[in-house]
């Protein structure tokens, strides 16, 4: 994260160029198609929990009904309304339905910020990759082109010793194949940067005509304790997560097996015509989330005082044990598909730990140096007349892929150590 914080000074520069550098890549990856996308659905999710943890419940509710018209029997005839009624539900009792259903929306929203920052994390790491090949392709086509010159040179010098006499059809023919080769091998790498490019493009949502370095070395990850950090992977947290709905959702099973009661109470006054009455209930349906209501009207008769109610239901389903196993059932499946989330996770690290990157980066470095000897050798030799022309661009050449070579271990490094912190649900803004 502190790596992006000192590259936002530069997005916005980035964001309209060709041709951007690898600390521009990284900063835009937070503004790529699908790190908005996740970031909208965690937002989302967090004004659905906000909405849906409101305190209270208020309704207002009145009407108007008329019965006989047109009946000259019926000496009740009319239009009766009904009182106007004020109800509030306080949702404060941390039990039943309505607490199952809140923990499911903050459930919600853990999912919905996991998935952004492993969709953010996976990005980055596909950009960084997309980068790293539009580079190494771009110097990749470098080196061929000048490998292809030295094959066209090589060609030339056969064909002016055959004109001579000195050489015969078939080395021309070995010389022509040499520099066809050399010619498709270019054409390979084009289009494989053009591709690089595209996928890159379309990662990041911005044009990208280029790329360019320099590209960070990648640190070492420190010590971590391997359990914690796979708990921090968005798989195990979804998994989890589906072991957690599997026992709420048995719990509400549960819950909608047992009897269920309603107690309320209230008072009302009439008089002038009109009633006032107050009311408070609690139901086992709801919670035993408290009910209040305040209602006004017309009255037929004056009069008033105190009332009590209580109801009680028994469900009597002949398939409640089998409702009540299956639920159970849910409840052990999702737990081992969570064991075997976490199985998987842990070969993850196994095999990213193994990737001994660091052995070819070695072997290249080691490579390069050869490289050089063998360039200073030959060159002094050319100086002294003791060599040809094509010996020496081809052990320039040879020294230009021995760089490629050491570039691309680095490469393969930093890629090691990326893919081992996102399997390890480390930021690999660490990493750089």
């Amino acid at each position: 994260m502190r790596y992006l914080l000192l590259l936002s000074l530069s997005v916005s520069a980035a964001a309209h160029a060709e041709t951007l550098t690898f600390a521009q890549t990284v900063a835009l990856v937070a503004q790529s198609p699908a790190a908005r996308s996740a970031a909208q659905n965690a937002e989302l999710a967090r004004r659905g929990r906000d909405v849906s943890r409101s305190p209270v419940n208020l309704s207002l509710s009145s009407g108007v009904q008329g019965s006989g018209f047109g009946d000259p029997d019926d000496p009740g005839a009319g239009v009766t309304f009904d009182p106007v009624t004020l109800a509030a539900t306080l949702n404060v009792v941390p039990v039943g339905p309505n607490a199952t259903a809140a923990e499911r929306v903050d459930a919600g929203v853990t999912l919905a910020e996991s998935a952004y920052t492993g969709t953010l994390q996976d990005t980055l790491l596909s950009a960084a990759e997309q980068h790293l090949d539009a580079l190494r392709s771009a110097d990749r086509t470098t080196a061929l082109r000048r490998q292809v010159g030295v094959a066209r040179f090589a060609l030339e010098g056969v064909q002016a010793r055959l004109r001579a006499g000195a050489a015969g059809e078939d080395e021309a023919l070995a010389a022509q194949l040499a520099l066809a080769g050399a010619e498709s091998e270019l054409a390979t790498s084009l289009r494989e940067g053009a591709e690089a490019l595209g996928s890159l493009t379309l990662t990041l949502g911005v044009d990208v005509s280029g790329v360019q370095g320099p590209v960070p070395a990648g640190a070492a990850l420190t010590a971590y304790v391997l359990e914690a950090q796979l708990e921090r992977r968005s798989d195990v947290q979804t998994a989890t997560a589906a072991v957690r709905e599997a026992e709420l959702a048995a719990d509400d099973t549960r819950f909608g097996t047992l009897p269920t009661g309603t107690l309320g109470v209230g008072y009302s006054r009439s008089a002038g015509g009109q009633n006032v009455a107050l009311g408070a209930a609690v139901s086992s349906e709801s919670g035993f989330q408290p009910s209040l209501s305040a209602s006004y009207g017309p009255a037929d008769a004056p009069g008033g005082g105190f009332s009590a109610s209580l109801g009680v239901r028994i469900t009597l389903d002949p398939a409640t044990p089998a409702v009540l196993d299956m639920a159970a059932l849910r409840v052990t499946q999702a737990r081992a598909d969570l064991d075997d989330v976490r199985a998987l996770a842990r070969l993850e690290v196994v095999s990213r730990e193994r990737a001994a990157a660091e052995t070819s980066l070695e072997l290249a470095v080691r490579q390069l140096e050869l490289s050089h000897r063998l360039l200073a050798g030959v060159r002094a030799r050319f100086e002294l007349g003791l060599v040809a022309p094509l010996e020496l661009r081809q052990a320039q050449v040879a020294q230009l892929e021995a760089e490629l070579a050491r570039d691309g271990a680095q490469d393969a490094v930093l890629l090691a150590r990326l893919r081992l912190a996102r399997a390890l649900a480390i930021e690999l803004e660490n990493v750089f």
